[in-house]
């Protein structure tokens, strides 16, 4: 994994315990912990579910999928830093091993979203746990503070870490573009499925540069490129759906092929709408489907 040769190529601990100073065991449980605590803050928004914004694709299991893979990113570091606990000549280091384990174990391999919440609840108890040794290490004289489970202890192994989930979880400027689209009371249906395919290409295009990165993320990317596509697909089938209504304003409303084309956009709408850009398949079905 990408994030393992990253940490351990940092990786300068020492075997047998030394006696330190005060001071000198902060500054040493620093340098030791440092990076994996760093890519704890920097993948713990990602297993929140995000904000969801008017007209976002729903059913998105590329959305689970990325938060499975940030939890079990934040195992692979706590469990980094609590190996380097058990042999570390800082005994706060080696205090910390138990609170390691712990947020290690919250984390790994989660099986649905009731795992997901598991593992961001003990990675809050975990910074909780870091509040006091920060406290102490500052009290002590540190050099550098002790870092927390917060974005400014977000360093630059951290950031490396986190840039090819974001590479492959997007979204890039085409895709950010055709969310906004989805949203936009002004786009036609022609702006929404060209911005929809400019965001399937650029997806495509990313999927494609990971193809040699780790296996996770390698699936991620694929992931979220099939979940691309398949937004883009059912705008198909409402314009489908919404042709076939449109045809019932032509001939009978009560006929059987009327009634079906109105219980598919009926099911549509139940579902919602995808983007605003359908805003006149809801007002079509109310003309005309009401009149049956």
């Amino acid at each position: 994994m990408l994030l393992l040769t990253a940490l351990g190529c940092n990786d300068k601990s020492e075997s047998a315990a030394t006696n330190l100073s005060e001071k000198e065991s902060y500054n040493v449980a620093i340098a030791e912990l440092s990076d994996a605590i760093g890519t704890v803050a920097a993948f713990r928004d990602y297993l929140k579910e995000p904000a969801q914004a008017p007209f976002a694709p729903q059913r998105r299991p590329d959305l689970l999928k990325s938060q499975f893979f940030a939890a079990n990113t934040i195992r692979h570091a706590a469990n980094y830093a609590r190996q380097r606990g058990e042999r570390s000549k800082s005994t706060v280091t080696k205090g910390l091993t138990d609170a390691l384990a712990k947020l290690a174990t919250a984390c790994t391999e989660p099986g649905d979203a009731s795992d997901v919440a598991k593992c961001e609840k003990q990675v809050a108890a975990f910074d909780q746990a870091l509040q006091p040794i920060a406290s102490k290490a500052k009290a002590a004289g540190a050099d550098k503070p002790f870092p927390r489970v917060s974005q400014q202890y977000i360093n630059a192994t951290a950031t490396k870490a986190a840039a090819a989930y974001r590479r492959a979880m997007g979204p890039g400027p085409k895709e950010q573009a055709y969310l906004d689209k989805r949203a936009d009371t002004t786009a036609s249906v022609d702006d929404l499925l060209a911005a929809c395919d400019a965001a399937k290409a650029e997806v495509a295009a990313s999927a494609q540069a990971l193809d040699k990165s780790s296996e996770g993320i390698r699936e991620l990317a694929v992931v979220h490129k099939y979940a691309v596509e398949t937004q883009c697909n059912r705008f198909g089938g409402v314009i489908k759906a919404h042709q076939g209504l449109e045809a019932c304003e032509k001939n009978k409303p009560a006929s059987s092929e009327c009634k079906s084309a109105c219980g598919k956009v009926k099911r549509i709408i139940e579902q919602g709408l995808p983007a605003a850009a359908f805003s006149k398949v809801e007002a079509d079905y109310k003309d005309t489907c009401h009149k049956n």
